[in-house]
């Protein structure tokens, strides 16, 4: 299952370059805000969002590998030692992914019965509502309802977004800030990204720079919509209907918007607006000189960090791949059979799976099979010219005896007998096809895990 390593490998590139490309937004993020920028940083860090799930890095420096040879082609590959170890991390970080995703799913189930519970509202409070959308441009199909089981206006779902009420009385002035800001959530696509954020806590739940990069994330949500709703409706009104409503706080998760958090975050929002409010003639140049420094920060940092990655990756390799390399007093002896009437007697053949490692220079191939009792595991046939060489490596994890070796196509079968690691280069007489093979003599499977090239 090389998979598994791959895996491993996609998801550390993905929380390095998350954790690099947060610490850059960090550090522009309090630039842009000292300048008036806040909306852009906002949005900044929504492209923040993507790099902690996309894998772009590592495609980069497995293409750069693969095809320019800049690590020698085989900086993904991994030893056996590499691939034991991935196989671990890969059972560990998939547990925590599984434990987050119930969780995931237990707060949609608990969304979904307060759906089922909601009631219409009355009959002003659907006119305003239908008011606020028409004046916001919002195109979305979105409804209000109204909750005895909120204590705070909140708007939740991705495809259907619904504004909920608490079940009670309100002033027209309270309701048009109310549908302002949770329509801004709306417009902004909050929804979808929170769902995102708890994607990226769910994925990279053993990094503390994902939990705090969520956390914020959701602050600035809330940033953001102050900031444009202040833009048009008055400060002043705007929060006084937010602080006199903060009496009645309830906790909410990422899967939903709310317009009232507890007071210290309340005060925070206050005095982000207050300071953005303040620069009035914010300069179109800062901001470009601002997002410039940004992308040339973040790509150093992101660049710098990569590369080092990989050399690390490629020492690694290196030290382990000493499993295969036997001492020179103790090489194996080959043995040759030609072939029979029949295969092999009481031995079942298959035909095992294969990575192919295509690199500048050479393509390796990389097996990691399970080997049951008397058979014979084999790769797909594959030409090779006279005089070349197949260099074949095999480790067994158990104590158990092997044969390792290669067959042409007229069933000739040249090997070597092996217990733990095994290495040997097979030089070819006749130019033909040949396929590589491991067989298993003894009474119990073993597993074995190893390459072959072609030189």
């Amino acid at each position: 299952m090389n998979w598994t390593l791959d895996i491993v490998y996609i998801v550390f590139f993905m929380t390095l370059t998350g954790s690099c490309m947060t610490l850059a937004w960090y550090v522009a993020g309090s630039w842009l805000e000292k300048a008036g920028f806040l909306y852009i940083s906002y949005m900044l860090m929504k492209v923040v969002m993507i790099f902690w799930l996309c894998p772009f890095v590592y495609m980069i420096l497995n293409g750069w590998d693969v095809f320019c040879g800049r690590w020698g082609g085989d900086l993904f590959l991994g030893s056996p030692a590499l691939h034991r170890a991935g196989k671990l991390l890969f059972g560990l970080w998939l547990a925590g992914v599984v434990v987050n995703l119930l969780r995931y799913i237990a707060a949609l189930r608990k969304l979904s019965r307060l759906r089922r519970a909601l009631s219409p509202c009355e009959g002003h409070v659907e006119r305003r509502f239908r008011d606020s959308v028409r004046q916001m441009r919002i195109t979305e199909k979105v409804c209000v309802r109204q909750s005895s089981q909120v204590e705070v206006p909140q708007v939740f779902g991705i495809m259907r977004p619904v504004i909920v009420l608490p079940a009670r009385e309100y002033k027209g002035g309270e309701l048009d800030v109310i549908f302002a800001h949770e329509l801004t959530h709306v417009r902004h696509r909050d929804l979808l990204m929170k769902n995102l954020a708890m994607l990226v806590r769910a994925v990279h739940f053993m990094n503390p720079a994902a939990w705090w990069f969520v956390r914020v994330y959701e602050r600035w949500s809330e940033y953001a919509c102050d900031y444009e709703v202040c833009r048009t409706e008055d400060t002043r009104e705007y929060y006084s209907v937010i602080l006199d409503m903060a009496e009645e706080i309830s906790v909410a998760g990422v899967m939903v918007s709310q317009l009232v958090e507890n007071q210290n975050i309340l005060r925070e929002r206050i005095e982000k607006i207050v300071k953005c409010s303040k620069k009035k003639n914010r300069s179109k140049t800062l901001a470009a000189f601002l997002l410039a420094g940004i992308i040339v920060f973040s790509s150093s940092t992101v660049y710098g960090a990569s590369v080092k990655t990989a050399d690390l990756i490629q020492g690694a390799n290196r030290a382990t791949a000493s499993e295969f390399i036997m001492p020179e007093d103790s090489s194996p002896t080959e043995e040759i059979v030609e072939p029979a009437s029949e295969a092999d007697p009481g031995i079942t053949e298959y035909t095992g799976e294969v990575t192919v490692n295509q690199n500048a220079r050479s393509a390796t191939v990389s097996f990691d099979w399970r080997i049951p009792a008397k058979s014979l595991m084999k790769t797909s046939t594959f030409k090779v010219q006279k005089g070349q060489t197949i260099s074949v490596y095999a480790l067994n994890t158990s104590s158990e005896t092997y044969d390792m070796g290669i067959i042409n196509s007229a069933g000739t079968k040249r090997y070597v007998n092996g217990t733990h690691s095994e290495s040997y280069d097979f030089t070819i007489t006749q130019t033909g096809y040949y396929s590589v093979f491991i067989r298993n003599p003894g009474s119990t499977a073993i597993n074995v895990s190893g390459s072959y090239a072609v030189y």
